[in-house]
């Protein structure tokens, strides 16, 4: 469902499958890989499939990357075909153009001119025949590309049947359902719950992109559900709030406050003016990926009498632990209780005791590990005790009674609305600007987005440069989302001895809890 669009479970299936019969025309087979890189639609989910059906698998590629950045990830993900909106034609056109070999491109019309050398969406659908349905194996592999140490995306590596059983709660626990013991009793189970009207309505309103919106719809899909995605490019509460309303959701997905907060003043808003929204179809809203406060809880609350859960989980596994609020009930921002296969654990992989500090951790179902990138695997997913485990880096602290209070990321990765930054990256783009003599990035609290790039930066002697222009030379060169959203100048940087940035420092500049901060 898509605002007016609407494609049954046979229309969808046979689109993905005619698909796949073109897909693999262009080269794409077992093993191969299909990146996806268009807003919230149809096609990113019907391309999806389509790769799953040739045992190839689908790459998340997010569309606010500049040319560099797009050119890095189809190279490193070794892209073979590329499904992209037309309006993000100009951004693929630059990008091609640093690759050695070129993928097959596959555009979904959006009112933009084409691209040379793309192949219509829907034209390969409407002129291919339906492939037919073949066997595939629980050994194929899914991978989804995540934020690296370096800015860098890193891509997860998941085999189906991991996959699959990590995916549980989100398709069956939640629904109250039994994990069922092999595809065909999925697929009966899928069958009765729908007859039941127990298969889920699914509203993702983030990205699917983001590993959470997509895996979320997967979840809807299995079970005989529906998704349901939004027609606007950027968040529009109302919008949301009417696709609840109209298509009976039962299940939302949001990211934190992000998304929480301007909800919520939305419902008030519509409240305020005599006309509540009906939200009685909501049984669920889920979050994940960004702090959700228990404020923000408890105003939703007020609207609705869905259960709210909030997890802890990664592209690497998950989830670790949950807040799972009944209508009414009490809740603490940044407090969970871990899950069955949650851990914390200290550095030489035992779990830490009450009141200590440790890593957040969780043991199998797990990826085989990241693409290309042994030392980094063995790193997040080590072995204790006989165990593998997946530890990705948050810190937390545990509680009397298995409950684990989040410290945040082992790191100096800044979460701004879900999205990863890393300061390095952004500091190698502002230091593009001949008036920067060194610079400093953090990311300071902030209620909506969790974090804010704000950067710190000190001028060389005369130095002739403005807010505006700083941005603009980051903007240049990396996503909108990594442009710092204030920058403050100072007489020079502060480091430690080592000539590392002093963090901390930065930070209480940038609150402007000392005397030197200037902005600009």
């Amino acid at each position: 469902m898509n605002g007016d669009r609407h494609l049954s479970w046979e229309e969808f299936d046979g689109r993905a499958a005619r698909l796949a019969t073109a897909l693999e025309s262009a080269g794409v087979g077992p093993g191969a890989n299909v990146g996806l890189l268009t807003w919230n639609c149809p096609e990113y989910l019907e391309a999806a499939y389509a790769a799953f059906k040739l045992a190839s698998t689908p790459v998340n590629l997010n569309f606010r990357y500049g040319p560099e950045e797009l050119a890095y990830v189809l190279q490193y993900a070794d892209v073979r075909a590329l499904v992209f909106h037309g309006s993000l034609g100009p951004v693929v056109t630059q990008a091609v153009r640093h690759l050695a070999r070129r993928p097959a491109l596959i555009q979904v019309d959006d009112g933009s001119p084409a691209v040379p050398g793309s192949d219509r969406f829907e034209n390969l659908v409407s002129q291919s025949e339906r492939r037919p349905r073949c066997r595939l194996r629980g050994d194929d592999v899914f991978m989804v590309c995540t934020g690296g140490t370096t800015g860098r995306p890193k891509a997860v590596l998941w085999r189906h049947r991991d996959l699959a059983a990590w995916l549980a709660f989100l398709t069956y626990e939640a629904a109250g359902l039994s994990l069922p013991p092999d595809a065909r009793s999925a697929a009966h189970l899928a069958a009765d719950a729908r007859a039941a009207g127990l298969s889920p309505v699914t509203l993702a309103a983030c990205p699917l992109v983001h590993g959470t919106a997509f895996f979320f719809s997967i979840a809807a899909l299995v079970l005989g559900g529906s998704v349901v995605l939004l027609t606007e490019r950027s968040f529009r509460p109302g919008e949301m709030w009417s696709a609840v309303v109209a298509e009976g959701v039962t299940q939302l997905v949001l990211v934190g406050d992000a998304m929480a907060r301007p909800a919520v003043d939305a419902l008030d808003q519509e409240a305020s003016a005599g006309r509540p929204c009906d939200l009685t179809s909501l049984a669920r809203v889920f979050s994940s990926g960004l702090v959700w406060s228990a404020r923000a809880k408890v105003d939703m609350g007020r609207h609705c009498r869905a259960t709210m859960i909030d997890m802890l989980g990664s592209s690497e596994g998950g989830p670790f632990a949950m807040d799972v609020v009944g209508p009414g009930e009490p809740s603490a921002t940044g407090r969970f209780r871990l899950t069955e296969r949650g851990a914390v654990l200290a550095p030489n992989g035992s779990p830490v005791g009450v009141g200590q500090v440790g890593r957040l951790a969780i043991v199998e179902p797990l990826p085989i590990g990241y693409h290309k990138d042994p030392a980094a695997t063995a790193a997040t997913f080590p072995i204790y005790g006989g165990r593998r485990y997946a530890v990705p880096g948050d810190l937390a602290r545990l509680e009397e009674g298995g409950t684990v209070m989040l410290l945040g990321r082992g790191s100096t990765c800044i979460n701004t609305g879900g999205e990863k930054v890393y300061p390095d990256e952004v500091e190698e783009a502002l230091r593009t600007d001949p008036a920067v003599a060194d610079c400093v990035v953090v990311g300071v609290e902030d209620p909506r987005w969790g974090e804010v790039v704000t950067a710190v930066v000190a001028l060389v002697p005369g130095g002739n440069a403005n807010e505006d222009t700083l941005r603009a030379a980051v903007r240049q060169r990396l996503a909108a989302y990594k442009v710092p959203k204030r920058v403050v100048v100072v007489p020079h940087i502060v480091r430690k001895l080592a000539g590392k940035p002093d963090y901390q420092w930065a930070r209480a500049v940038s609150t402007l809890e000392t005397e030197w901060p200037v902005p600009l």
